[in-house]
């Protein structure tokens, strides 16, 4: 069994303390429950605070420690969650915290941050050299603060060998599932994002130096473009070609293709696909559809080429996937 460190401390933000506990003490167990098979789970989790004792979350959860910094011995997976707002500038002072994190780097384990947990983590030279991922909001901070890692603007997640960020929220569900991958495999992260109901791995690009999880981005302030985006969202499946596209939303296929990706970090075409096999997983698991059925449903005509998109994207074709993963 896998262990995880989740680092606690006054201030810290409970969702991305509580999100990584349960999805990582959910591996080998939520979705055999479901399906009435033996419990196996995968994960050892303990949440270690500098004195091993209670503290306040950011929303006003108390929290209960496992163990204290000190009792703590070289784990497989470290979780350095986000700060509260006013908890910030305490954490980054705090010398137990910092120092503890600076000898925890040079174990042999990973080390995932969400949010601003990454400005935490930074601060001990866990990511110098490093791609790194903050939230927007913070990046310039990040940057006047930081010059050793090396900041990856407008992406969600990143991976560079055993150093993980995500910018927080959804995007740390998925960095935990790549993680949740990582150690256990593809089937066990997508079993635990169906028991979660969470779509995974549309992309299933190769970790590796600065890999993005490319979660549409929708915190850009191209209104037209969230226009598109939000029609996409309905109508994936009867996009014929990106002219008639553009021409919807009244621009030329140059303009559209040159302000969507400057957007939303996609190309159209990559986008609609994205939505497709999403939209496909998804009936494959909770359908009894036959191939050429859920081929035409979102938006493709050929089965066997469909069959085939689909497993580069996913690294199974639609049965394997439809036999591991179906919950009707």
């Amino acid at each position: 069994m896998k262990t995880v460190v989740i680092l606690g401390f006054p201030g810290v933000s409970a969702t991305s303390v509580t999100v990584a506990a349960d999805l990582y003490c959910s591996a080998g167990v939520y979705w055999n429950y479901l399906k009435s098979e033996p419990l196996q789970a995968r994960f050892a989790v303990r949440l270690a605070a500098p004195n091993g004792t209670t503290f306040t979350a950011a929303n006003g959860l108390k929290m209960q420690a496992h163990c204290s910094l000190a009792d703590v011995t070289p784990p497989d997976i470290i979780v350095v969650p986000a700060l509260g707002v006013n908890a910030q500038s305490k954490a980054l002072k705090n010398r137990n915290i910092i120092d503890w994190l600076t000898q925890a780097g040079h174990w042999d384990c990973d080390i995932a941050a969400s949010g601003t947990g990454v400005f935490l983590a930074a601060a001990a030279g866990v990511f110098d050299a490093r791609a790194v991922s903050v939230h927007w909001g913070y990046a310039p901070a990040f940057k006047r603060k930081f010059a050793k890692p090396k900041l990856i603007p407008d992406v969600l997640t990143t991976s560079d060998g055993n150093r993980f960020t995500a910018v927080g929220g959804v995007a740390w569900m998925h960095l935990t599932l790549q993680i949740i991958e990582r150690h256990c495999g593809y089937e066990v992260a997508e079993q635990v994002a169906q028991a979660y109901v969470l779509d995974y791995r549309e992309d299933a690009a190769s970790t590796g130096a600065g890999h993005a999880w490319s979660q549409p981005k929708r915190y850009h302030r191209d209104q037209a473009i969230h226009a598109v985006q939000d029609w996409l969202a309905g109508n994936y499946a009867s996009i014929r070609s990106i002219n008639s596209l553009a021409r919807r939303f009244d621009m030329s296929s140059r303009t559209f293709v040159r302000r969507f990706k400057n957007a939303t970090g996609s190309t159209p075409v990559a986008y609609i696909q994205r939505l497709r096999i999403a939209a496909a997983k998804r009936a494959l698991a909770q359908t009894h559809l036959n191939l050429d059925a859920v081929t035409q449903r979102v938006g493709y005509e050929d089965a066997s080429s469909f069959s085939k998109l689909f497993r580069t994207k996913t690294g199974l074709t639609p049965s394997q996937y439809r036999k591991r993963f179906q919950i009707t």
